[in-house]
């Protein structure tokens, strides 16, 4: 363990903790464009057509019981926060940090993921991310985390 830093594990929301195929469904149907899209799939609108991933949770679940810090990144925006955290509480999902991106915020995830992982490696140990972007996992690769793609989890 690296000295005095907490260990964590990072771990994404949508397609890894939480399945959203129904939500991306209803959303793509009904969306003209990518923006009627967007704005469809990270509104609080259709959040209770998503369903937890268990194995994943179950994941997280062992590593909040043994004292390491959960901290989850998502692309979900920060108007998603209220409803994300009921959803979160509902599913039995527990967290130490959770960061929501800004609305206006148009990076490409593993951009925006990555600058929040550099910061948590100054002040945790990370053991390891669990994300279902290959983008995301490769950046974060490239900064020395332990990626884990969730459908290989069982």
């Amino acid at each position: 363990m690296e000295e005095n830093k907490k260990q964590a594990v990072v771990f994404d929301i949508d397609g890894t903790l939480v399945d959203v195929s129904k939500r991306l469904e209803v959303c793509q149907k009904e969306s003209k464009n990518k923006k009627e899209f967007w704005a469809c799939f990270l509104s609080e609108r259709y959040l209770y057509l998503d369903l937890p991933i268990e194995r994943t949770i179950k994941l997280l679940q062992k590593y909040w019981s043994e004292g390491v810090k959960i901290i989850i990144i998502t692309g979900r925006t920060k108007n998603m926060e209220k409803y994300t955290l009921i959803q979160l509480s509902a599913f039995n999902i527990f967290w130490n940090e959770i960061y929501f991106r800004e609305v206006n915020d148009f990076r490409k995830d593993y951009e925006y993921k990555s600058e929040i992982l550099k910061k948590m490696k100054e002040k945790y140990e990370i053991l390891f991310i669990v994300d279902d972007s290959e983008e995301v996992r490769k950046a974060a690769e490239g900064l020395g985390i332990k990626a884990i793609d969730p459908a290989l989890i069982s």
